[in-house]
């Protein structure tokens, strides 16, 4: 009905109705309109697998969507990410990585998630995700570090907002470089890829500050 009326166009139309909207259609009492109103500003805040579920993507269901949520932690860092980044996720397939890489990619798309925000829509990080000091952010580790293993790094990074890869690209926004870097620390000074060791790492993650990549 609201489509048929021209009252929603695109999903993010959902965020913009008001009881009186739904009154003209006839079709809605007071009660059911309010109920519906209220449904919808709830649905305002949402976990980022919810989301990415609700959005379609090919190949994409609740289960993949976790993975990807989980891997990334930010709706941000999947929508920068590279093709090979998304594959670096448990459990994503090529054909899946590049699926979703280039629905995100889709200026329309980009358009609605955008709508979708100013209209008040919150994509939270999964649960025991925060908000930490490389949210946002792509860290790639080369080296051997002292303190952790990589996947500890890495999912150290992940659970402060942040997501990580196995190559250095464009994309990159930091490398941490542990005992007997390879070729990764020499592409990062290459295309100017801001470089932490171990030590300036973890006292980063331990912070409360975020970090601000500068590139050349």
């Amino acid at each position: 009905m609201l489509v048929s009326a021209g009252m929603v166009k695109s999903v993010a139309d959902l965020f913009s109705l008001h009881e009186r909207d739904l009154l003209r259609l006839g079709r809605f009492g007071v009660v059911s309109s309010r109920n519906l109103i209220r449904a919808i500003q709830n649905s305002k805040r949402t976990e980022l697998a919810r989301f990415l579920n609700a959005l379609g993507i090919p190949g994409v269901g609740i289960r993949t969507a976790r993975e990807l949520a989980a891997h990334f932690g930010t709706l941000e860092a999947l929508q920068n990410a590279t093709v090979d980044q998304v594959r670096a996720a448990p459990g994503i397939g090529p054909s899946v990585a590049l699926a979703v890489v280039e629905f995100l990619k889709q200026p329309a798309i980009g358009r609605m998630i955008q709508l979708c925000r100013e209209r008040g829509l919150e994509v939270v990080p999964p649960a025991g995700q925060q908000q930490g000091s490389f949210a946002g952010k792509t860290v790639v580790f080369t080296g051997v570090l002292q303190s952790m293993s990589r996947s500890e790094a890495e999912d150290l990074v992940r659970r402060l907002g942040g997501s990580t890869s196995d190559s250095v690209g464009r994309s990159t926004d930091l490398v941490v470089a542990g005992a007997q870097p390879g070729t990764k620390y020499d592409k990062a000074r290459a295309i100017g890829v801001p470089i932490l060791d171990e030590r300036r790492f973890l006292r980063l993650a331990r912070s409360r500050g975020r970090f601000h990549s500068t590139r050349r």
